[in-house]
Parts: C-alpha cells; structure tokens; sequence
C-alpha cells in the first residue's frame, strides 16, 4: 500500500512538473536553492559535487527515503566527469569494505518499459548521461525498474525490491564552506 502510495505521489508530482508554465523547463532548477553546507561524511569533486556512497544495503524506494532524509537525494549522473567520480568513490570504497559491483542511484523505468527517467522527471539523455554496462538494460523477467550504477561507472537496471547499497548526492554545496 505505501508503494502505491509513493508512486501515486511520484506521478502527480511529475505530472505538475510537466504542466509548469515557468519559462524555464529544466527540472534540474527545481533542485537549485541554497547551498548546503559540506559534511565530513560526504565525499567531494570539485566542479561535480558531494556524494556519499551508503554500504548499509536498502531497497531503491527506501534508498530514496533516506537520501531525502539526509539533505540530498539519490545520485543523478548527468556528465561523464560525475561518472568518473562515481568510479572514484567505489574506489575508495573498496580499499576500506571490500568490493562493490554496484549501488543504486537516481533513475527509473516505473512508468513505461524501457522509458529510463531521472528522479527530476528527465530523459537520461536530457540529463546528460546515458551510458549502459553491456549487456544493459536487460529487465531479467520484467522485473527491473531502478536505477543503478556499475563500479565501472555506467547503468544497470535493476529489481527496486532488491537490496544493495546506494549512492547520495547533495543537490548543491556550498564552495565557500570549508
């Protein structure tokens, strides 16, 4: 029930976004507010961003949850540069817990097979990235709606109802703060 719940908000709130009669479409901008303040448990690139890469393992839609909980949301990679990040942070990652294949992060197919869109309402390619591991999206048995990221920096599709770790961005640090 809370599934459905949560989607039927998710479509409502992408339906108003698309019905906007703001001048500026991107939905990127609805994510531009007052910088957020770095934290010691996020991992910055200049240029790119704050990420944290959470290895406590969750479902996509609570992955989401606690993104937003936490001043952020799930990663949206939109340039090759923040792909390259990402492969950095699963690096990093690995020397201190061991190796990771892959984490979820901010894009789904839930509305229409094979249509991949950002947790902002975006095309993967609107958003600026669009490179898929091989083999990828596959949708083993109908089944795999969400969004993940390969260690190698490309998409995977995966079950939302699995469990794996996730990886947080935050929408727009503050350079000044130190």
């Amino acid at each position: 029930m809370m599934r459905f719940i949560f989607i039927a908000i998710l479509c409502l709130s992408l339906e108003l976004l698309q019905h906007r009669t703001n001048a500026h479409d991107d939905a990127y901008c609805l994510l531009r507010g007052e910088p957020v303040p770095k934290r010691d448990d996020y991992t910055y690139f200049p240029g790119v961003g704050g990420y944290k890469l959470n290895r406590v393992k969750k479902t996509w839609f609570d992955a989401r949850v606690a993104c937003e909980e936490d001043g952020g949301h799930l990663a949206v990679i939109n340039s090759p540069d923040e792909a390259h990040s990402i492969v950095v942070l699963f690096k990093q990652a690995e020397e201190i817990h061991g190796f990771l294949d892959v984490a979820f992060c901010g894009f789904h197919d839930l509305f229409r097979e094979g249509e991949f869109l950002t947790i902002h309402g975006q095309s993967l390619e609107r958003a600026g990235f669009d490179i898929w591991h091989e083999s990828q999206p596959n949708d083993i048995d109908n089944s795999q709606n969400c969004g993940g990221v390969h260690y190698g920096g490309t998409f995977n599709d995966l079950r939302c109802d699995d469990l794996y770790e996730f990886i947080c961005e935050l929408p727009d640090v503050d350079e000044n703060d130190a």
